[in-house]
């Protein structure tokens, strides 16, 4: 099941976590969207292929109101160290293993971190007079209890398993920098390098990008399985296999530090 598709609940209004971006005047904005939510019933409309004629949530598009199922899931992106708001949502929905999509959505609580100034929180609160603004998100979230569905699957980054890929991952590149005169003299030298490489193989189509972090982790796992070949390609191995991963790594780096600074900033710059 996908992560915001799947499953059709037959219940009333759904409780779940979305982030926004906060706006001049305090207006609440989508992270990939230029239309502030209005205080009170939102109804989602779809804009992602003109001419397609269907309400939103449609199972065979993207659209909706995307929220999620729990604090950890909105961990991919950083404006949620910042702004979260608990929404209730209703009309069509689809859910997913990490959250859902739905037709309308209210902004029940919205909590704004402490790095958001006063000004721009009073402002915020003046705007969604029906939500109920909080400074402190344990409380939001004890006032406001999500809705737990069946189809929604744990979000736990910090479990042994995504540890030991990340430990994978660096054994991998080290060896993939020692050259292929020392790979090939000993068996454990080969076989090491023949386990790691069928191991990120496998893990590059076997990691479907649902969403941030899967599709992080199958560019990471398909960027190894480069850096492992290029010692068996000479000077061709740095120029097309070691330099493209280096780069993609530094685009990574480089937007991931954007976002942090864009999350960062407040009122934040809505174009």
């Amino acid at each position: 099941m996908d992560p915001f598709a799947g499953f059709e609940p037959a219940v009333g209004e759904i409780r779940a976590l979305r982030t926004f971006r906060l706006g001049p005047g305090g207006a609440l904005f989508p992270l990939f969207g230029s239309w502030a939510w209005t205080d009170g019933a939102n109804r989602a409309v779809c804009g992602n292929q003109a001419g397609r004629d269907h309400d939103a949530p449609h199972p065979d598009c993207t659209c909706g109101f995307y929220a999620y199922g729990s604090v950890a899931a909105t961990a991919d992106y950083p404006q949620s160290k910042y702004v979260l708001a608990v929404v209730s949502c209703w009309g069509h929905v689809i859910a997913g293993t990490r959250g859902l999509r739905s037709a309308y959505g209210r902004i029940e609580g919205l909590w704004l971190a402490s790095d958001v100034p006063d000004e721009l929180a009073e402002q915020a609160a003046d705007r969604y007079r029906s939500a109920r603004l909080y400074r402190d998100r344990e409380r939001m979230l004890t006032d406001f209890p999500l809705t737990d569905l069946d189809c929604y699957e744990p979000v736990a980054p910090n479990t042994p398993t995504h540890r030991w890929f990340w430990l994978l991952t660096t054994v991998a590149i080290v060896i993939g920098t020692l050259p292929s005169t020392w790979l090939n003299a000993t068996l454990v030298g080969r076989s090491t390098w023949l386990v790691l490489l069928g191991l990120f193989l496998l893990g590059g189509l076997a990691f479907r990008a649902r969403d941030a972090g899967s599709a992080r982790r199958r560019i990471v796992c398909l960027s190894v399985v480069l850096w492992l070949l290029a010692p068996f390609m000479g000077t061709g191995g740095w120029f097309f296999l070691r330099l493209p991963v280096i780069q993609t790594v530094g685009l990574a780096a480089w937007h991931r530090l954007q976002s942090e600074r864009s999350a960062r900033r407040f009122p934040a710059l809505i174009e």
